[in-house]
């Protein structure tokens, strides 16, 4: 099993990441404490974006408490295991075992990704549970996350280098093939 990284230690990010991670510390201090408001709060801030900008989950243990991220994950397994009404919630030793194993799998995406991928399991986008909630439905869901994280990606790649965030038409690239194509007419200089 890999170990996760030591915490505490100096890292050099930058300033967008910075304020990210301030956020991920502040959010995973509302989940440990169980400040349920605020962590809907935060929650509600968190977007596929900011997800894809944020600090990995392994820089914010570098630079905090691994205890402090595997109980902030562990805790919003919990909350979200206690959002449907199963017979059966996960037990805590679960919950911490299914944090440390999604910490392992998943060591470079954000906490904001799990955060997301737990609001859009409550919001039903990934199916019923049938009474059934454990580690392998959540990393079913996070396999779906992350497909569905890699498409927005994309999209947004294709926003920025063709002008488009959907359907890149075959004109469009055609263009673009000839402008690369087309090499740039020297300038005429006069010589003295």
């Amino acid at each position: 099993m890999k170990s996760l990284p030591e915490a505490n230690q100096p890292i050099n990010l930058p300033a967008q990441q910075v304020q990210s991670l301030e956020f991920t510390k502040n959010l995973l201090q509302a989940v440990e404490q169980g400040d349920t408001m605020r962590v809907v709060r935060m929650e509600q801030k968190v977007s596929m974006d900011s997800a894809i900008q944020a600090v990995s989950i392994n820089n914010v243990i570098k630079s905090t408490d691994e205890n402090l991220v595997v109980s902030g994950l562990a805790g919003l397994i919990l909350r979200t295991s206690g959002f449907f009404n199963l017979s059966k919630v996960m037990t805590e030793d679960q919950a911490i075992d299914t944090a440390y194993l999604l910490l392992e799998k998943y060591p470079y995406e954000s906490f904001e990704d799990f955060v997301i991928m737990f609001r859009n399991a409550k919001m039903g986008k990934y199916g019923e549970l049938y009474n059934r909630l454990d580690g392998q439905i959540i990393f079913k869901w996070m396999e779906e996350y992350m497909e569905e994280k890699a498409i927005h990606r994309e999209k947004t790649h294709r926003a920025v280098k063709f002008g488009t965030g959907d359907e890149i038409s075959l004109k469009t690239i055609q263009d673009k093939a000839r402008q690369l194509e087309t090499p740039e007419q020297p300038q005429n200089f006069k010589s003295v």
